[in-house]
């Protein structure tokens, strides 16, 4: 007997919460792909769900001002999600707090393959090159790294400012982050170890101590970096 796939594409669709994005790769234990995509097709001209992206739906939330899309934080999630990488450039600086400007074009580093996505208003660019220990779930520990690997190019060149602001998140961060964050910082340029192991050292001599062994000891980091923001740059070869 001949499965029925669309009243089983409707029951799933039906189970999901409003704003839920959805592909033809979330129907795959129903087979048949063609059957999901004409199904999906007549529900979407029927409204009961929305195109967001060429494969990509979702379930509208319908207010009185209108149909809304999900929000960006949904769309970039799935994005990554799909995609692999981390929140990269001033995507990640503002995700932190470093500056206010909400970058026009969403930079993703890590991710799979190159290229760039356009959903909606957002544009989204993924780069293949990036941390290769650095997973999705370190999206705050990322944002970290980046703000220390972007240190001589932040938005309004404050870099007293961008060091503050990383010195105030790693207050927060259990001994488990700040371990798993200095396994990341492994993959990062000499600079962007130094910079991490001095901050490091007033929380955790330890492991700043890992990072100065991943060191060379007669290397200088010029990053025009003062001594009242940083007292110890000097052990660390930042000038």
């Amino acid at each position: 007997m001949k499965r029925m796939i669309a009243p089983e594409v409707i029951r799933m669709i039906e189970n999901l919460p409003e704003s839920t994005i959805f592909g033809l790769k979330d129907f795959a234990e129903l087979g048949s792909p063609q059957a999901v995509l004409l199904a999906l097709s007549r529900l979407r001209k029927s409204g009961r769900i929305s195109r967001l992206a060429k494969g990509k739906y979702y379930v509208p939330r319908r207010t009185k001002f209108g149909e809304l899309q999900p929000e960006e934080w949904k769309i970039l999630d799935q994005i990554v999600k799909e995609n692999g990488g981390y929140f990269a450039g001033n995507t990640a600086l503002n995700r932190i707090g470093v500056t206010t400007q909400v970058p026009s074009v969403i930079s993703i580093r890590g991710a799979r393959s190159t290229r760039q996505i356009k959903i909606g208003s957002l544009t989204v660019n993924l780069v293949r090159q990036g941390n290769t220990r650095a997973k999705s779930k370190d999206a705050e520990l990322t944002d970290i790294l980046e703000v220390l690997r972007l240190i001589r190019r932040t938005p309004d060149g404050n870099i007293a400012k961008s060091l503050m602001r990383v010195r105030s998140v790693l207050e927060s961060r259990s001994k488990t982050e700040k371990k798993r964050l200095v396994n990341l910082a492994k993959d990062e340029r000499p600079y962007v170890r130094a910079l991490l192991g001095a901050v490091m050292q007033r929380y955790d001599r330890q492991l700043s101590a890992q990072l100065k062994e991943t060191l060379n000891p007669i290397t200088r980091y010029r990053l025009s970096i003062s001594s009242d923001i940083l007292p110890n740059k000097m052990e660390w070869g930042i000038d």
